[in-house]
């Protein structure tokens, strides 16, 4: 095939027929590629933003799924503090029923504590009223028993 020429017919200019066949097969396997290349590009920018939309519904998922997530934590947060606060105020309540029973016990003890000192008092100065009665009477009963033999 080296042997074969063309001679154009308006300038009268050799060429080699290999020359030409691969300049035309260059030509159109470049057509060929250039196309398939568009075509490669077009696909991959549709794959891309078929990606980006994807990225975008996983992430408007996350997001919903990170606010229930929040919203039930903020529940359980509450409902935890209502039962804590709960719990404080059965425990105030239980220690000041504990103090005031307790409080009761000791006013009733002074109470008796109290009789029992008034009741000590009282017996000490009718003892001593008694002490002093008696003392008077033997002095009276002296008196008497001395004034017969004056």
């Amino acid at each position: 095939m080296a042997d074969t020429v063309i001679t154009c017919p308006k300038c009268g200019t050799v060429f080699p027929l290999d020359q030409i066949l691969r300049k035309n097969l260059e030509a159109s396997i470049r057509r060929q590629l250039g196309a398939e290349g568009k075509a490669r590009e077009l696909e991959l920018s549709q794959r891309e933003q078929s990606v980006g939309q994807l990225e975008h519904k996983l992430q408007q998922q996350l997001d919903r799924v990170e606010q229930r997530i929040a919203e039930e934590v903020k529940k359980k947060e509450v409902i935890i503090r209502k039962h804590v606060e709960k719990n404080i105020a059965e425990e105030k309540r239980l220690q000041m029923a504990e103090l005031e029973d307790e409080l009761a016990e000791k006013k009733e003890l002074l109470k008796e504590s109290q009789k029992s000192e008034l009741a000590w008092k009282k017996r000490e100065r009718e003892l001593e009223e008694r002490a002093a009665n008696v003392e008077l009477e033997v002095s009276r009963k002296l008196s008497e028993q001395r004034q017969p033999m004056n």
